[in-house]
This record gives C-alpha cells, structure tokens and sequence, in this order.
C-alpha cells in the first residue's frame, strides 16, 4: 500500500477537513480535483467526485473506476454513475436537506458548477470555498514526510548513476529518459513534473 494512502492517515486527513469544515461554518464539502480527491480518500483515479461532511462521505465514480476506486478509496462509499459525476453529486446534496455546500472554485469550472446547481435548484446554496484541502496539505503528515525523504533519496541514487553519462553530444532529452526509466525501475510513480 503506498504510504500516502494508508487507511489511518486517511481517517485523520479527513477528520482534520471536518474541523476546519466545522470552523468555517460549511456543512459539507464538494470535492472536484483529482490530487485532492487522492490526498483524503487514497483514490488515484483521474475522474471523481466526493463529498465529505461531519457524517457523509460519498465518492462517485464512472463505470471505468468503479473497481479501482473500490480497491483504493478509504472512509468513503463508492458510488459507481454511469451519468454525470456532478449532476448525481448535486441529487445527493438535494436530497441531504442541506441549506449550505462548499465546491472547490478553483478547480470547477462555471459549466460544471452550473450542472451541479442545476441539480439542487433553490434547495442548497453553493458557496466557493477556496482552497480547504490545499490548506492541510501545506502541512506534512509523517507519511507525507516519509515520502519526500525517500523520494530524494532515490533521485540522488538514480542521479550519481546517470551522471556519468553527461558528455558533449548526448541529448538531454536521452539523459531525461534514462533518468525516468531508472526511476521507474526502483518503484517511483513517474516524474514530479
């Protein structure tokens, strides 16, 4: 299991967006990005929707990661929708009997806001809630930091190894590949960016 998406590290990611939920007065959170949405469930699809609140916690995804999401995802109910991820999110707010909901503005889009109050038309208000769960990633839990160590650990491995290839006439773009397969091959998911 990768360290980041450990079941009791989940649990108290979730419990600290709960509080900070709580101290903001935001009954619940609709949750759009990808890395956030990996960051408190373990779930590392690149198509979800969840909510989370002091007793919900729902994570909808489309046929193609219904298996994976099942398999990865922690302290939520997977919910597999064979229509839009937003419009069946807004249904579940509407029937929650909830008067106020929180969405990352700086991840959905106007059109996907629209499909999603177009699902709770009068009955919830949708309030931009900033960046909430960018705000607990700022601090690093120990598996987060374990993480990191290790990451920098294997760069410079992988680094003393390839960098005796660096001479005149050998392209970056063939040191850039050395560097990602040898990466790959010791257990690294890919490239930071």
């Amino acid at each position: 299991m990768h360290p980041l998406s450990r079941p009791h590290s989940l649990e108290r990611r979730q419990e600290r967006l709960r509080q900070l939920l709580e101290r903001r007065k935001l009954p619940l959170l609709l949750v759009s990005n990808p890395v956030n949405i990996f960051y408190l469930t373990g779930f590392r699809g690149s198509a979800g929707v969840a909510i989370l609140g002091p007793s919900e916690a729902f994570l909808w995804v489309d046929p193609r990661y219904t298996q994976q999401a099942r398999e990865q995802a922690r302290g939520v109910e997977v919910v597999e929708e064979r229509g839009s991820l937003l419009k069946a999110a807004g249904r579940c707010l509407g029937k929650m009997g909830v008067k106020k909901a929180g969405y990352e503005d700086g991840h959905l889009t106007c059109a996907g806001l629209r499909e999603l109050a177009g699902q709770t038309p009068g009955t919830v208000r949708l309030t931009p809630a900033g960046e909430l769960v960018e705000e607990l990633r700022y601090v690093k839990d120990p598996e987060e930091i374990e993480c990191i160590r290790n990451a920098g650990r294997l760069t410079a491995a992988v680094l003393a190894e390839v960098i005796k290839q660096v001479r005149p006439g050998v392209r970056e773009s063939d040191l850039a590949a050395e560097l990602d397969y040898r990466l790959r091959r010791r257990g690294a998911d890919g490239a930071a960016f």
